[in-house]
This record gives structure tokens, C-alpha cells and sequence, in this order.
């Protein structure tokens, strides 16, 4: 079956072992149909004359941008299907004003050599800016699928054409169990404004093409970290791309369409049922591990009658769940000196579960409020400092600095908010032994030998992230 492709990666691994007519991704739909400008026949120019650092796959993507001849390409030649998703509509525009009017090229700005193609051209002097494409009106985005939709028309039957729907999935996989995805307010995935104007997009899509094949996506998919391209929220557990092929083997049956429905919707159904067993199967086994390694550390103390410095390092050091350190700190905290302190924010993600094992080790005073730092330390399950900057809204964020000395052993410790200086210290005869991470760093010493035992974090501003 011979196919041509008009989108990004997920269509196009899905489609490993059909022939090629022609596949093209990577850009925003309104580069495609914006007229070519003086500015974007220099960087055309400059392609074949500057040795910039591209792939021939990227450095196409840059040429296509600035000629407008996409279409030239994907319709040189007419294949059996024409395979297609509106993903690329996320990314990044250059906007560029002239004449009354916009002009459009996708910049390609997550490539390193794009600044210095950019700079090559424009200056500050030039009238033109880098926006999401949430910030542009979507009658532009409505003018430009109307034509292009009518271009595939122009060459390609209803019943020849197939829509892939994806959706940037806010949670990914690895080989310590399932994570969630940091959004940040412009990132181009997985923000509201870009995932609505992706919606926005496609009923335009479909509403100008009743009666194409359409690909749905299933529940409950998962990202991949160990994706061969890298971890993206569009880079999904590889059972997608199986889906995908099963649901292409079905179109290319040519059945009747509502026997078709039927069967696409049956295969949506058992590979989201597929989905949530795999997550449920990861969830498990991070479970076992944790569980395995409690029982370890489990034994070590209860051989605590043969303690020594290196046995207590041990114990700790094979443990990588956080509720399940704080629940060793509280049952040796008789053997420790702990110290407690917090970069960035103390509040925003523990639960009250997780703050009460804290405040059971005696830190009564912990935050779960953002902004807010802490110190603490405990001596022998004595509490040696409680200190919290407990904001308020009319409060200031300020920063917590004590010194203080035990036997032989001098202590600065300090807890600093993302505003200010954003750091944990905990400096210990001159060491700093803080991981110096965002959220609560703990340094811990044995109390007889006044010797370091270990050191870690727990990210407060996201799920699941310990660090040693």
C-alpha cells in the first residue's frame, strides 16, 4: 500500500512498512499558505549557500517553509492514501507584518542552528515576532485549513483520506514508575490555550471534510521516556503505534464505512483497555520494588544489634520512596542528627499524608504553603529548630539562616524561596552536603560517630521525584 504523509512522527512510525510517496511534518499550517516574502527568499538563499548545521530532513523542512512548494511535494505524485494530522499547528510561528498583512514561517526553534538562520536575515529592525499559536487569530488558522483542505480534495477522494488523532498525554513512563509532565505557560504541548486551539482546529478540519477515515484516539495512553526520539508528550508506549497500523489495516480493507466504525471503535476500545493494564502493570511493579526494598532495609534494622556506621549508611542509602525514608528516619531517629531544609517552595504538591510522616518526625512547623521556606533539625528525636516562613498573602517571602554547633560538628544551615535567593544550605564544617534541590533537602548524620549517613531531596512541586 503506497501512502503520502502530511504530519509528524507518530504517523509516520505508525506507518513502518508501507510505502512512501512522500512524507512532510514539522510545520505550522499558516507557513504553508503565506505568501513568500523578501525576508524568506534570503533564508532560501542562505540554505544553499551557508553551511548551517542541519539534516537533510531538516534542513527540507527549512527550504519548504520559506518557498511554499509543500504541496508541489506531497502531491508530485498520487499514492493509494493520504495520511494526515493537524499536529504541527502547535508549534511556533515567525510573524512577520508587512504591507497591512501577516506572513508566516515555522522557525523550527527547538533546533539550535534556527537563531543563527533567523539572525542571519533579520535584525531588530525588522517588523516581526515569535508567537504560540494561541496568540494568533484563528481566522488566519481557519483561512489556511480551508485551503489546504481543498488542495488534498483537489487530488484525493473522501474515502481516500485518513485523519490520526493524538493528544499531548501528561504523564510518561521509565523504569521507576509513572511521572507527570511539568507544564510550564507557554509550553507548546501541553498548555490549556494550545490544546483547546488544537481541538479548534480539527472541528474546522472536519467540518470542511465530512466523510474522511478517522483514526481516534484511545484512552488512557502513556508517554515512553525511553522513546527512540526522545521524551516528548507526543512520543508515546509503542502499543500506539500498533493501534494505529491495526486501525490502517482495517481502513485499507475497504469495508462497508459503518462496518467500519464498528470495527475501528471495537479496536479503540480493547487498546485503551491495553493501555490501562500496562499502566496498572508499571504501578505494580514499582509497588513490589518499594516493597522489596523496605524489607531489606526492614532486616538491616532489625539487625540493628550489630549497628555500625556503615550498616546505618546502608539502610538508608537502599531506599529510593520517599514516605518510605521518612518512615526510617522516624523509626532510627534515635541514631541521627537530621537536618531540614527547603529551596524554592516547600508547598504545592505533598499530601497530607506525606505531611503528616513529616510532622511525626517532630517538624510541626513544616509549610505546605507555596513560597514558604523551612528549617529544622532534629537531634535523637529531639528537635533542636522548627522555623517556618508561614506566608500569608500580605507577607513578604524571606529567607531562613541559622548557625548552631553540636560537639564537634559547626552547622549553617538556610532555606531561601525561588524569589529571593533560591537555595538550601545546609553547610556542615565547611561542606555544603545539600542536594540544593527545589522542594526538601535532608542531610543526614549519625549522632554517635558524628558521621554524614546520606543525602536527598523530594521535589515538592511534582509527584514522585527523589533524588540522591
Amino acid at each position: 500500500m503506497k501512502v503520502t504523509i502530511f504530519g509528524d512522527c507518530v504517523i509516520q512510525q505508525s506507518c513502518v512498512g508501507l510505502e512512501h510517496v512522500a512524507a512532510f511534518g514539522l510545520t505550522n499550517w499558516l507557513s504553508i499558505v503565506s505568501p513568500i516574502t523578501k525576508n524568506f527568499k534570503q533564508i532560501y538563499n542562505n540554505l544553499n549557500s551557508k553551511n548551517y548545521k542541519l539534516t537533510n530532513y531538516e534542513r527540507r523542512v527549512w527550504k519548504y517553509n520559506c518557498n511554499k512548494r509543500v504541496f508541489d511535494y506531497l502531491f508530485f505524485k498520487k499514492a493509494d492514501y493520504f495520511i494526515f494530522d493537524c499536529n504541527d499547528n502547535r508549534k511556533e510561528v515567525l510573524v512577520e507584518q508587512s504591507s497591512n498583512c501577516l506572513n508566516f514561517i515555522t522557525p523550527n526553534l527547538w533546533l539550535d542552528t534556527s537563531k543563527q538562520i533567523l539572525d542571519d536575515v533579520y535584525n531588530q529592525s525588522e517588523s516581526y515576532d515569535i508567537k504560540q499559536c494561541y496568540e494568533i487569530d484563528f481566522e488566519y488558522y481557519k483561512q489556511a485549513i480551508t485551503i489546504i483542505c481543498d488542495k488534498i480534495l483537489d487530488v484525493y477522494q473522501l474515502d481516500e483520506i485518513i485523519y490520526v488523532k493524538h493528544r499531548a498525554v501528561k504523564c510518561y513512563y521509565d523504569n521507576e514508575g509513572i511521572h507527570n509532565f511539568m507544564v510550564h505557560d507557554k509550553d507548546e504541548f501541553l498548555n490549556n490555550n494550545t490544546l483547546n486551539y488544537w481541538d479548534k482546529i480539527e472541528e474546522a478540519i472536519f467540518d470542511k471534510m465530512k466523510g474522511i477515515h478517522i483514526i481516534e484516539f484511545p484512552s488512557n495512553v502513556i508517554v515512553d521516556k525511553n522513546h527512540p526520539l526522545g521524551l516528548n508528550p507526543l512520543h508515546y508506549q509503542r502499543q500506539f503505534y500498533e493501534y494505529v497500523k491495526s486501525a490502517l489495516e482495517i481502513i485499507f480493507m475497504k469495508l462497508d464505512i459503518n462496518l467500519e466504525k464498528l470495527y475501528l471503535f471495537q479496536l479503540k476500545e480493547t487498546f485503551s483497555v491495553r493501555f490501562e493494564l500496562f499502566y496498572k502493570d508499571v504501578e505494580t511493579k514499582k509497588v513490589l520494588k518499594d516493597l522489596r526494598q523496605g524489607f531489606n532495609a526492614l532486616y538491616n534494622c532489625l539487625d540493628f544489634k550489630n549497628y555500625s556506621h556503615d550498616n546505618l549508611s546502608e539502610i538508608f542509602k537502599s531506599i529510593s520512596n520517599f514516605e518510605l525514608y521518612l518512615d526510617f528516619l522516624y523509626k532510627l531517629q534515635k541514631c541521627l542528627l537530621i537536618f531540614v531544609s527547603v529551596k524554592d517552595t516547600a508547598g504545592f504538591y505533598e499530601d497530607d499524608k506525606m505531611l503528616k510522616k513529616i510532622k511525626k518526625l517532630g517538624f510541626y512547623n513544616y509549610p505546605n504553603l507555596l513560597w514558604s521556606t523551612y528549617i529544622g533539625i532534629s537531634l535523637n528525636g529531639y528537635i533542636v529548630k522548627d522555623f517556618s516562613s508561614l506566608l500569608e498573602s500580605d507577607q513578604a517571602p524571606k529567607t531562613l539562616t541559622e548557625n548552631i554547633f553540636f560537639s564537634n560538628l559547626s552547622v549553617l544551615i538556610s532555606s531561601s524561596p525561588y524569589i529571593l535567593e533560591n537555595e538550601s544550605k545546609i553547610i556542615i564544617n565547611g561542606y555544603d552536603y545539600s542536594k540544593n534541590l527545589r522542594g526538601i533537602n535532608i542531610v543526614i548524620f549519625d549522632s554517635i560517630n558524628n558521621k554524614f549517613v546520606d543525602s536527598v531531596s523530594f521535589d515538592s512541586h511534582v509527584n514522585d521525584n527523589f533524588s540522591r
